[in-house]
């Protein structure tokens, strides 16, 4: 009998854990999926870091992301950190190529005029990350921090994050957690707003 009660005291012990784990890890998704703006974070009125030496998926070699010269930003640059193990990452990814495309189309007939966008793969091997650009079809440039320092640079806390900056390269806002169509244009709108 006192076998029987201290096996089943084990059984109902494994099973509080593995709820509790559950419930745990459902409410990280649950923060991560959905879009969030952070009205204060460490970047935020600061120059963008432009100075990390990444990996250009597309290109497969390193070289300085961001490399602008401060006359030369885009209106807006939307740099969105991603990972091809982040499910609200591949959520948003078709709202990324959508508005990417049409950013592009739109920069063939006003050069310097549009939004450009940037990926960043994290905490990811070259090979998974490429393997959801081919996936999702995405023809925007892509980029992967091997090393961890542009992330803490960046101060990304988890993925997705969208970070927004203005023409001056300055950080305007982050938005933690799946972009939507509404977050991503009116942060755009917000910053293209002020500048005008």
């Amino acid at each position: 009998m006192r076998v029987q009660y201290s096996r089943f005291i084990k059984v109902l012990f494994f099973i509080y854990c593995f709820v509790f784990v559950l419930a745990k890890g459902l409410s990280i998704l649950e923060k991560n999926s959905s879009d969030e703006v952070v009205s204060d974070f460490s970047l935020q009125g600061k120059k963008a870091p432009t100075q990390q030496t990444l990996v250009n998926l597309e290109e497969a070699y390193d070289e300085y992301f961001l490399d602008y010269e401060d006359e030369d930003w885009p209106p807006v640059t939307i740099v969105n950190w991603w990972g091809s193990w982040c499910p609200p990452c591949r959520e948003e990814f078709p709202l990324l190529k959508k508005w990417s495309t049409l950013w592009t189309q739109c920069e063939s007939q006003s050069p310097g005029q549009c939004p450009v966008l940037i990926g960043v793969a994290f905490d990811d091997t070259a090979e998974d990350a490429q393997e959801m650009i081919d996936i999702f079809g995405l023809k925007y440039p892509n980029w992967i921090d091997m090393d961890g320092k542009a992330l803490v640079d960046w101060g990304v806390t988890g993925a997705p994050e969208t970070f927004f900056i203005d023409s001056k390269g300055i950080v305007r806002a982050k938005i933690i957690g799946l972009l939507t169509e509404e977050s991503l244009l009116e942060n755009i709108n917000l910053i293209i707003g002020e500048e005008n």
